[in-house]
């Protein structure tokens, strides 16, 4: 069984301690207007973050968002 990819995003948020409230905060504070439910909709797999969201995140999360879901996938548990 492998790790989804909405696991590592999310646990990196969770590691950061930030909610995905304060993630969408963030990413607003960097110029990049996002909702909460829309980060809600990446942790679920539902969506994948364009490329000035994915730079935000990348900030953020100190990794890009896509990279996290990658290696996540590649994880055998």
């Amino acid at each position: 069984m492998t790790e989804t990819n909405a696991t590592a995003f999310k646990a990196r948020r969770i590691e950061l301690g930030l909610t995905q409230q304060d993630l969408a905060d963030r990413c607003l504070d960097l110029g990049v207007p996002v909702s909460d439910s829309q980060i809600s909709k990446i942790e679920r797999n539902q969506s994948t973050p364009l490329p000035g969201l994915r730079r935000a995140l990348k900030v953020i999360l100190g990794d890009d968002p896509v990279v996290l879901q990658r290696r996540a996938a590649k994880v055998v548990l």
